[in-house]
């Protein structure tokens, strides 16, 4: 991953040597993702490119990859515990991403607000616990209907491109979140659904790492 990452610096400044500015503003907004999934306890150095792709895109006019960066700007955000500013950024590129944007930034997008809405529950909780009922006041910590809807829209996505590893996420959260809703059979009927489903795509994983590092060597003479 870091080879990829610094990979993709190098062929970004090329882009920028050029003129190349939507290529450009792509390429950063995935470095931003790629730090970001590679590390997602230290979201700060995923910031830069993020800020500098959503420069890029004001100056040229590029919308749906301006819309992408904010998102990416946004997971940073949520990353570092800032919610309120997560929220609103989310606000601002959701009707841009679901317009024009490519499905896979899309499950970002229904992923990232499921997240979103499971760390304002956690955060409101933690602060009622400690007698600060006045933060997150309006947010219901037993509701979960808004976080099963996003996480299934997220998995539509990623299922649509094979995203297998999204989808494994997409399937545990559901899995975990059905379960907090134990009164119902129902759900713990769908909780081991999804359970049963993120082990069979972990299993489907593992068999393509080995089947890939069992390949023999290829060589190529030129």
């Amino acid at each position: 991953p870091t080879d990829v990452v610094k990979g993709a610096a190098k062929l970004e400044r090329i882009c920028g040597n050029r003129g190349l500015w939507a290529l450009q503003a792509k390429l950063l907004c995935d470095r931003s993702k790629w730090l970001l999934d590679g590390c997602p306890q230290e979201p700060v150095p995923a910031m830069n490119p993020a800020l500098r792709a959503l420069a890029l895109c004001e100056q040229w006019a590029l919308d749906a990859l301006h819309a992408e960066a904010t998102l990416r700007l946004a997971l940073v955000q949520l990353g570092l515990g800032n919610i309120p500013k997560a929220r609103d950024a989310f606000q601002q590129c959701q009707l841009k991403i679901l317009e024009q944007s490519h499905v896979d930034v899309q499950g970002d997008l229904w992923y990232a607000l499921a997240q979103c809405e499971l760390e304002e529950k956690a955060y409101a909780l933690r602060h009622r616990q400690e007698g600060r009922n006045d933060v997150f006041e309006n947010v219901d910590v037993k509701d979960f209907r808004k976080v099963i809807f996003f996480y299934k829209r997220a998995l539509e996505c990623y299922s649509y491109v094979q995203h297998r590893k999204r989808m494994q996420d997409c399937h545990y959260f559901l899995a975990r979140t059905y379960h907090q809703l134990e009164e119902d059979p129902a759900m713990m009927r769908l909780r081991d659904h999804h359970a049963k489903r993120a082990l069979e795509l972990q299993a489907d994983m593992n068999r393509a790492v080995a089947d890939f590092e069992d390949l023999p060597c290829m060589w190529i003479i030129d």
